[in-house]
């Protein structure tokens, strides 16, 4: 009988071994990444800082077992209700927490007045001295100065990280496996009521242990008590000045370490070692005649050797079409540098007059990869190939590395292909470039090519900017010598009414309501004169190859002249003269105009428009005139005497018959032919980008791309 016993016994310890393997497994369930941790609602974070934060979130969870979740508001956020509620629905709602008990931290942080709320939530709560939350809450905010939101949000996380790996190594804090405790509870349940059956009582050992751990928590609680917390903290904040300097150091160089949150194998799965020259630029024949030598490329998965990029130093600018001056390069290099400092991103432009028996996008991805340009270990960054071949010309551009080739995506792509092709066919290639690479910072770093740092985050105090251009060609529809001629004319006007008049040009507001478009811009610039800050803001939208369209907005006093049909009348005129004349010659009219609104109360027509319009009108009358005579003429035919009724019977019968069917009107339905086949309405489509989401070069490395003959 005892022998069948201790068999059960060793049968239910298996079992739990067992069923503590299973749930090990299973404590992966326990989270989720389906959300990023880190939300910056001021919209003051790069891209790379973001990803930062996230990835240190998560290792936070993976190692202690609990949830850690940032967020930066600005206070007008929780206006209506607390920090303490934000803190908890942000948790609760995006599902955070680790665990059934949903446990772990959910900190939020006011990036305008600095205060800071660490809500703890399930078991999390009482595991950190609340002296030493409030020790984070005071410290933190003097990061923002130096290192923006990312400052305080670093700090907040490295600061619990530091806490928490104290008290693990003291013990006051333990790191459970939920199955083994789960295992381990159903295993001792059972044998308790094994040896109880078998007359064991255990109640004293069980006694004697629960003594152990009142008398261990009494050592711990007496532990910090008297712990010297005034130089404990003291030389804590001075550790973490250190640490967030550093990592703020990393992230803005973000060659030197990888910006994003893939691990080295999984960067390395999609990224393929390769042996890229670093000695010397390679293009052209030359190039490939390199790739011949080197060995393929190693598909295996490991790190990104950091001798196996270019260093800051080598040119990002290669002109082999001369399409550049030298000043030219040197200027363009030197922005590229900073873009590349500021969003971890390279930007690298090539220009040559042929691509060697290669499509452009392959002649890009090749130049780019064994040039060994590109940021952290997925290479982040994208290549600009002009060529110049007269059996071939035209661009592409080549994107590389997960973040990028997400932004660039086939609606972002044509955009900025339709303003690089604007500036390619008229050969203004200087000015082409700059804007390509001005449009590739803001869509890595705003999300949107066209959304400008000024759309993004909170709105300066108000203040005003005489020296504010009047012209504003973001939409690039005029050459500079016919923006200086219209910044000048109103500038004049401007002085003369006490009345900002401002002409701004875009490709599209960015998916941003025209109202907030209109408000921000004006207060972002300064514009407007006066106490009630005057101003007329005339938005010119226009995408290439289509029609413009011109909104006008009035701030402060300038609200007087928005009335009857002068504002509306502005507009249309406006967008028929651009699409008639030219930009120059609609806008230089429109400021005619928006003049003639402010001194008479009205927008004019003029001489010829009237007397156009009177003719027009005299002729569109006669013409309606004689149509109607003609038709009532018609109608109104008089009747034949007929001597007899003989011409109204049938011949050698006493039938009547119908000689003839005067209607009182008449009406014609129409019914809708279906189109055959829908390939003439896609037939314009023809002159967009040549978009590839997935391609590859020599490399083997995954690109994207698109591009356009001119």
């Amino acid at each position: 009988m005892r022998k069948d016993r201790k068999k059960i016994i060793m049968l239910l310890l298996l079992l739990a071994l067992v069923l503590g393997s299973a749930l090990s497994v299973y404590a992966d369930e326990n989270w989720s990444e389906d959300y990023y941790r880190a939300v910056d609602l001021t919209e003051n974070l790069s891209e790379a800082q973001r990803n930062d934060l996230d990835s240190g979130c998560i290792e936070f969870m993976k190692t202690y077992h609990l949830d850690c979740c940032l967020l930066a508001v600005p206070t007008e956020r929780y206006a209506d209700s607390s920090m303490e509620e934000l803190a908890g629905g942000m948790f609760t709602e995006n599902g955070f927490g680790y665990g059934e008990g949903k446990d772990g931290f959910s900190i939020v942080y006011d990036a305008e007045n600095g205060a800071e709320v660490i809500l703890c939530m399930g078991k999390a709560q009482g595991v950190i001295d609340e002296r030493y939350l409030d020790f984070i809450k005071k410290t933190v905010p003097k990061y923002q100065e130096e290192y923006g939101t990312y400052g305080p949000l670093y700090a907040s996380l490295r600061m619990l990280s530091k806490e928490m790996e104290k008290l693990t190594e003291e013990g006051s804090y333990r790191i459970e496996d939920e199955g083994a405790k789960a295992a381990g509870e159903s295993a001792s349940e059972e044998l308790v009521s094994e040896e109880d059956t078998s007359g064991e009582d255990i109640s004293e050992e069980k006694a004697a242990g629960a003594d152990a751990q009142k008398e261990d928590a009494k050592d711990q609680e007496a532990q910090k008590e008297t712990l010297d917390a005034d130089a404990d903290l003291t030389r804590i904040d001075h550790q973490m000045a250190e640490q967030i300097r550093e990592m703020a150091e990393q992230i803005e160089n973000p060659t030197d370490a990888d910006t994003g949150t893939d691990t080295g194998a999984e960067a390395a799965g999609e990224m393929p070692q390769i042996q890229p020259n670093l000695d010397a630029i390679l293009t052209g024949q030359e190039l490939y005649d390199y790739i011949e030598k080197v060995p393929k490329a190693d598909l295996t998965r490991g790190q990104t050797d950091p001798q196996t990029r270019a260093d800051e130093t080598r040119t990002r600018v290669v002109d082999h079409a001369d399409l550049l001056t030298d000043e030219e390069e040197k200027r363009l290099d030197a922005r590229l540098y900073e873009i590349r400092k500021e969003i971890g991103t390279d930007l690298v432009v090539l220009t040559d007059t042929s691509c060697y028996g290669k499509d452009r996008s392959v002649y890009a991805a090749d130049f780019y990869d064994y040039n060994g340009y590109g940021c952290g270990s997925r290479f982040e960054g994208a290549c600009l190939l002009i060529c110049m071949d007269p059996n071939d010309r035209g661009f592409w551009t080549c994107c590389t590395g997960s973040h990028t080739k997400n932004a660039y995506s086939y609606a972002n792509a044509n955009m900025m292909d339709d303003m690089l092709y604007q500036y390619a066919k008229q050969s203004r290639f200087q000015e082409g470039i700059t804007d390509w690479a001005e449009n590739f910072r803001r869509l890595i770093k705003n999300g949107h090519p066209f959304c400008y740092d000024w759309m993004k985050g909170k709105l300066p105090e108000d203040f005003t900017d005489p020296g504010a251009p009047r012209i504003v060609d973001d939409g690039h529809l005029l050459w500079p010598d016919e923006a200086d001629r219209l910044r000048r004319t109103a500038k004049e006007l401007s002085d003369i009414h006490g009345t900002d008049i401002v002409i701004h040009t875009c490709y599209n507001t960015a998916e941003m309501e025209l109202a907030d478009y209109e408000e921000r811009f004006v207060r972002a610039n300064g514009y407007g004169k006066g106490d009630s800050r005057s101003a007329i803001l005339i938005t010119v939208e226009k995408n290439p190859d289509y029609m413009a369209h011109v909104y006008v907005r009035c701030f402060g006093d300038a609200k007087a002249f928005d009335r009857g049909v002068g504002i509306s009348r502005l507009q249309s005129r406006t967008e028929t003269l651009i699409s008639d004349n030219g930009a120059f010659e609609g806008l230089d009219a429109c400021l005619g105009m928006t003049d003639s609104l402010i001194r008479k109360g009205r927008v004019p027509r003029s001489t010829l428009s009237w007397a156009l319009s009177i003719a027009l009108e005299l002729v569109l009358g006669l013409i309606l005139a004689g149509i109607l005579l003609g038709r009532a003429k018609k109608r109104m035919d008089t009747p034949k005497v007929e001597e007899n009724a003989e011409p109204y019977l049938v011949p050698g019968t006493l039938s009547v018959q119908n000689l003839k069917d005067s209607y009182i009107s008449s009406s014609v339905s129409k019914t809708r032919k279906p189109s055959e086949s829908s390939s003439s309405s896609r037939s314009s489509s023809s002159s967009r980008s040549s978009y590839s989401s997935s391609y590859s070069g020599s490399s083997g490395r995954s690109h994207s791309g698109s591009g356009r003959s001119f």
